[in-house]
């Protein structure tokens, strides 16, 4: 569930068949998940599964009202995402893993479901400067996660031989790219793309990253104990999960808040939450966005959000070589 998201390349994975019944009926399923559903699930409840559709990752997802089904084709991201739900089990806010099952190139996990909303939810969206606070606060647990023993590996020089393997079989999808990266602006090509980033690599200071560091792969809810603030109820989408520079969440992060709160992937904000949202070519060009002209005085209207707002809530100065650097990097997953 990525948010370059909803905009997932369709190639990198066979999305699992798409059924009308509800999972507790489908003849396909493995008998060792039917035997699971019917474990965990009360028989009222194995009726009445949700498909969730806010992501397009491949995997078809279903909803029970506390259990989830998600269904994906095997492959190295699907397996490194159940190693890290299992590894991070007391470490952090993730889903419980119940049953996994592989059944012709299948895989088949059954996992709790988080409470609380998609940090993509109404409720954060309509709100940026406290959306921009759950979102620092979600990076800083991340990152405060002890490594030791991590057995997902994501630093740069595994990630571009899997850039390199998705340039040679044609599975960088040049609809879902931003439009500055390619053309007389851009790179002639992935190819291109991919030869710079070999040649550009920044030095990584390691730590836990999520990978895919986007809004719909955070669950949260208000705090019960401190009004105002909100709680990471689960991170979601573990796959790409592992070691690596902390710039990447937080270049995955800040777009994924400019890009939702701008209108991309959501309808606009409700009059009086305006965002000011900065292009993406300010960031491609490596340059610190500048802040749009303020309204004249004639207008009465609140300050603009900006999603900058982000690192300042972070504690940290943007450093847009890295920040840069990470999207480009994305653009070839």
């Amino acid at each position: 569930m990525t948010d370059k998201a909803d905009r997932q390349n369709p190639a990198r994975a066979a999305a699992a068949p798409d059924r009308q019944q509800p999972a507790g009926d489908w003849p396909f399923l493995p008998p060792a998940l039917r035997a699971a559903l019917a474990h965990y699930l009360p028989a009222t409840d194995a009726l009445t599964p949700q498909p969730e559709r806010t992501g397009r990752s491949g995997a078809a997802i279903w909803l029970y009202p506390e259990l989830v089904l998600k269904i994906q084709p095997v492959t190295a991201e699907s397996l490194g995402e159940v190693r890290m739900l299992q590894w991070l089990q007391g470490r952090l806010p993730v889903p419980e893993l119940l049953a996994q099952v592989r059944q012709e190139g299948q895989l088949y996990i059954l996992m709790s479901r988080a409470p609380g909303q998609m940090a993509c939810a109404p409720l954060y969206l309509q709100d940026p400067p406290r959306l921009s606070r759950l979102l620092a606060g979600a990076l800083r647990q991340l990152e405060a996660v002890p490594v030791q023993g991590c057995p997902g590996d994501c630093r740069l020089t595994r990630k571009l031989r899997q850039a390199a393997y998705n340039v040679r079989h044609g599975r960088v999808d040049l609809r879902n790219v931003e439009p500055e990266t390619f053309g007389p602006a851009g790179f002639r090509d992935p190819e291109a793309l991919l030869r710079w980033l070999q040649d550009h690599q920044p030095p990584e200071e390691l730590c836990l990253t999520h990978g895919d560091c986007c809004l719909p792969n955070i669950m949260a809810r208000p705090d019960a104990f401190q009004p105002g603030r909100d709680q990471v109820t689960a991170f979601l989408d573990l796959g790409r999960c592992g070691l690596a520079d902390p710039w990447q969440d937080r270049a995955l992060a800040y777009r994924s808040l400019r890009d939702n709160l701008s209108g991309r992937y959501r309808p606009q904000p409700e009059p009086g939450k305006a965002v000011a949202a900065v292009s993406s070519a300010a960031v491609f060009s490596a340059a610190v966005p500048s802040a749009p002209p303020g309204p004249s005085p004639a207008e009465v209207r609140p300050p603009a959000f900006k999603p900058e707002q982000l690192f300042t809530d972070l504690g940290l100065r943007p450093d847009w070589e890295r920040i840069r650097y990470y999207l480009l990097l994305d653009e070839l997953f």
